[in-house]
């Protein structure tokens, strides 16, 4: 490798976050690369440690994409206040209408907005001892399955219902025999008074698997229609 090259590449490692001259094209290059990099990284993380249904490749392509633009962003402002307050108001435009489906996706999105801005405002070593530190975390705690529920996991039972059923009398017996533990969390109204649509937060004894709890809630008269959610209840309510 040319020896003048290697001293431009030094050189740059050596400059400091937050100077205010300005960048020139190879250190534009340098910072989205080093974006890329670290990002493809996280998405690579955020997939391997993915548990719940429902993956999205779009999403992973997503943080990709945030963190180029991120980094670009701030090299643009640098710490001109004026353009920075020219870039609020251009953004402010902007809405975002997709609903976010776990927390934890929330988490990666400002990991990789944060990697981002560190690489647009020269903080390279910064960038990079955060991506590898935050990443080796959720890989820790992926293989420590940590923040797992203790004991059986509690799962969603839904039910639709004649009008002139009553929960507590004409399901009560049944829900005892095939749940541990069993509570109402929503009861509503649906099609005009026609029907009733009741859900339950329920923990399956342990002889007992969603196939029974289909015949066995089946087969009660009124009940029109049984769903038991297979994954672990994790949605809110």
């Amino acid at each position: 490798m040319d020896p003048e090259a290697i001293e431009q590449l030094v050189e740059l490692l050596r400059l400091k976050g937050g100077q205010a001259e300005v960048v020139s094209v190879w250190e534009l290059v340098f910072a989205l690369s080093m974006a890329l990099g670290s990002t493809v990284l996280i998405a690579r993380v955020y997939r391997y440690t993915h548990r719940a249904p429902g993956y999205s490749q779009s999403f992973a392509q997503t943080l990709v994409l945030v963190s180029l633009v991120t980094t670009l962003i701030m090299v643009v402002v640098g710490s001109n206040i004026a353009r920075a307050f020219s870039l609020l108001g251009a953004l402010s435009i902007i809405r975002f209408r997709n609903a976010v489906k776990e927390t934890r996706d929330v988490g990666f999105i400002f990991f990789a907005m944060a990697i981002a801005m560190a690489c647009g405002t020269r903080f390279w070593a910064f960038a990079a001892v955060a991506t590898i530190f935050l990443s080796g975390t959720m890989l820790l705690f992926h293989a420590l399955d940590f923040g797992a529920a203790k004991g059986k996991p509690e799962h969603l039972l839904r039910l639709f219902l004649a009008p002139e059923v009553e929960i507590e009398a004409g399901l009560g017996k049944s829900l005892a025999e095939l749940c541990d533990e069993y509570s109402l969390v929503r009861l509503e109204s649906a099609r005009q008074g026609l029907e009733q649509r009741a859900l339950f937060s329920v923990v399956l004894r342990a002889d007992q698997n969603p196939e029974s709890v289909l015949a066995k809630l089946g087969a009660i008269e009124g009940v029109l229609r049984v769903i038991v959610d297979l994954k672990q209840h994790q949605e809110e309510l």
